[in-house]
């Protein structure tokens, strides 16, 4: 861990949420925040969340928790209590960061409203976190992952348009949810630094969803028709009624790669296509489309027929490499092609392995090292903070309510001892 001081390393947090925006925390932790995790008595219900370490269910093994939660300290405490009601709004006087994803309105039905927090210190930030926002027709619905990612707008892009939509193998929505967290707890600080004063942000996870779906809306904006689903393919509407079907995902050896097939005017896309057909006439295609007018067949200029028939040999050069050397040899070439990576190739990296992506925490209580993502951005002169292990439930009760509130062993047992902590 750097002894450099970490962006918001005088900065402390609050963090009240379950796995709907965990995430959000984790990064502050990683700008250097003192974060502080406070679960429920008997821990937070998002350990049961898998997958596990080793296969193994147990609320100490869950991987998508000890991920979320690295970097932050733990404590333990009962908000249905008055005596936790108390610690928690003095917590929040000393604190600089608020998170919390409970049901809208459930804090201010325990008489933590927003109201009641700023009372206490009127510069904190509070983060509230739900599947739609804390107000509007949906407010007091309930949503998983694959409810939030549909109704988001996303669902209905993903996957072949002759079968059921698909969804990401792992929940997304959190995590999502939790970065666009982050992200609106650090404008409200930017804002606090001038201004003294804390806000209140509010995050909706079908918001969240809605910043995935890259072009989608300017396609209805410009066309007023909607993209389609068509997995591989997407179908063009152009402004004169016309359409074109288009590859995006160009199969290879070992799975795909992206890339478009079109010239035109554009100075990249047209010397990226230039470059593309003279590799292939280099390694000796007689069939390479070298003859073409590439600076008058933009994808806007082509009927179908004449990019059907141009495809085909892309396809078949496509199809006699691994996704490796197209990768490789397209970065050689500025040709503007990415490989479409599972899991084991973002594991492989060589570019991550470059940069020091991967962070190794040491796990005790696992007697496992884990591998991490780790820093998003490198800030040279505040340093990524390399995490801690995520906490075991109230690991933290003494140093914090002790060393942070003051309270003594004494006060610390009874509150134990009744469940309050």
């Amino acid at each position: 861990m750097s002894e450099t001081p970490a962006a918001l390393t005088p900065f402390r947090a609050l963090d009240l949420t379950g796995a709907l925006g965990a995430l959000g925390g984790r990064v502050l932790a990683g700008l250097g925040a003192d974060v502080i995790k406070i679960e429920q008595p008997g821990g937070d219900p998002a350990r049961a969340h898998g997958p596990f370490f080793q296969n193994t269910p147990h609320p100490q093994r869950s991987l998508s928790w000890i991920f979320a939660n690295a970097g932050k300290r733990g404590v333990t405490l009962d908000l249905e209590a008055a005596r936790g009601r108390e610690l928690l709004l003095r917590l929040a006087a000393v604190s600089d960061f608020l998170f919390e994803s409970l049901p809208p309105g459930r804090l201010a039905a325990l008489g933590l409203a927003d109201e009641s927090l700023l009372a206490v210190n009127p510069a904190l930030v509070i983060v509230h976190i739900s599947p739609f926002g804390q107000s509007g027709p949906y407010r007091d619905f309930q949503a998983t992952d694959l409810i939030a990612w549909a109704l988001g707008g996303q669902l209905y892009l993903d996957g072949d348009d002759d079968r059921a939509p698909t969804r990401p193998t792992a929940p997304q929505t959190e995590l999502l949810a939790g970065v666009h967290a982050a992200a609106g707890a650090l404008t409200a600080h930017y804002a606090r630094q001038r201004s003294g004063r804390g806000q209140v942000v509010d995050i909706a996870a079908q918001e969240c969803v809605t910043w995935t779906l890259m072009i989608a809306a300017q396609v209805w904006d410009i066309s007023h028709v909607n993209s389609q689903r068509g997995g591989a393919v997407r179908t063009a509407h152009r402004l004169d009624g016309s359409t074109l079907v288009h590859r995006v995902l160009w199969p290879c050896k070992d799975g795909f790669v992206l890339w478009s097939l079109s010239g035109g005017q554009a100075a990249g896309t047209l010397a990226s296509t230039r470059a593309l057909v003279r590799w292939m006439a280099d390694e000796g295609m007689a069939d390479a489309p070298t003859e073409v007018d590439w600076p008058q067949l933009s994808a806007a200029a082509m009927d179908q027929q004449t990019y059907d028939r141009l495809s085909v040999p892309f396809l078949a050069f496509f199809a006699g490499k691994s996704k490796r050397e197209l990768f490789e040899g397209s970065l050689a070439r500025s040709i503007q092609l990415a490989a479409v990576n599972e899991i084991p190739d973002v594991a492989a990296s060589p570019q991550l392995a470059a940069r020091e992506y991967w962070m190794d925490v040491p796990h005790d209580y696992l007697g496992a090292t884990l591998r991490f993502p780790g820093a998003p951005v490198r800030l040279s002169r505040t340093p990524w903070t390399a995490p801690r292990p995520a906490p075991l439930p109230g690991q933290q009760n003494g140093e914090v309510y002790g060393g942070l509130l003051g309270l003594g062993d004494g006060e610390l047992r009874d509150l134990c001892a009744a469940g309050i902590v």
